[in-house]
């Protein structure tokens, strides 16, 4: 078994953080739990734009790889025969 750190009032173990987690949870007023709902959906909508961003980035780069990226299409790599033996 392993020990654990001791809360602020001296108990240890799970309920030292249980304790202080209870004290610190007030109720809230209508306006700021309006408020901490308008934080997270903003936070969510960052979150979402930024996926977004890296799955659109990662369809392009799978679509210029896919197509041959820069290369010409129709015309393959040349390749010159081998050098005529004398």
């Amino acid at each position: 078994m392993t020990a654990r750190a001791a809360g602020q009032d001296g108990k240890a173990g799970a309920t030292a953080t249980t304790d202080k987690v209870k004290r610190s949870m007030g109720q809230q007023t209508w306006k700021a739990a309006a408020r901490e709902v308008g934080r997270s959906a903003l936070r969510h909508k960052v979150l979402s734009a930024v996926i977004a961003v890296c799955v659109a980035g990662s369809l392009v780069a799978i679509g210029v790889v896919g197509s041959g990226g820069a290369a010409r299409p129709g015309r393959g790599a040349r390749v010159q025969p081998p050098a005529p033996r004398p």
